[in-house]
């Protein structure tokens, strides 16, 4: 509990802090790339599984406080014994606080596609798809020279759906379709020039 109190009060003195070096802020716009990396435990519907993902933003700040942009990046899942990969496409806005240390916080939307096979034989297939995505967080912004370094706390969320197909002598006897909701919460840290 100290803990998550001081995540909530360390932002503000962060904040107080820097708050002469927010004036020497320029007012232009500019282009700027992201590459990060996060870890989690999924909350998925039946099971929790260890994950891993990565990411790359290239985006605008139209605003010393607030930008946008496009990303691209692969989230790798273990779930019940078996390994999805996912590949999100998605949209950016981001918001930060100008200074040495400041915060950020953002919200991507986008389609995760399934970049795992179908898969099967002549009685049997196994059809994979993704889904919509959700991914929202916040945390810290830390200035190093001319780049930033970001620590945030996220939540993904994304649908999967698994699609089994029973066939015999070449027709299909039965089918039936699994949903499934990844919601996780993802410790990120992000490197923006």
């Amino acid at each position: 509990m100290r803990f998550i109190l001081f995540l909530l009060i360390a932002p503000s003195l962060a904040m107080a802090q820097s708050a002469p070096d927010s004036l020497k802020q320029s007012a232009t716009s500019r282009l700027y790339i992201g590459l990060g990396i996060g870890t989690s435990i999924d909350k998925t519907t039946t099971d929790e599984a260890q994950s891993l993902s990565a990411q790359a933003v290239v985006g605008w700040d139209f605003h010393p406080w607030v930008g946008a942009g496009v990303g691209l990046g692969i989230h790798d899942s273990f779930f019940n014994f078996e390994q999805f990969q996912y590949m999100p496409l998605f949209g950016q806005l981001r918001a930060k606080t100008p200074g040495k240390v400041g915060l950020v916080a953002f919200l991507n939307s986008g389609y995760a596609f399934s970049l795992r096979k179908d898969e099967g034989d002549e009685f049997f297939r196994r059809e994979f798809d993704g889904g919509w995505l959700w991914h929202f967080g916040g945390g810290f912004r830390f200035r190093i020279r001319e780049s930033d370094l970001h620590l945030t706390l996220n939540h993904r969320s994304f649908e999967s759906s698994l699609k089994n197909v029973n066939i015999w002598q070449g027709e299909v006897t039965s089918e039936w379709e699994e949903r499934r909701r990844f919601n996780r919460i993802e410790i990120m840290l992000a490197l923006e020039i």
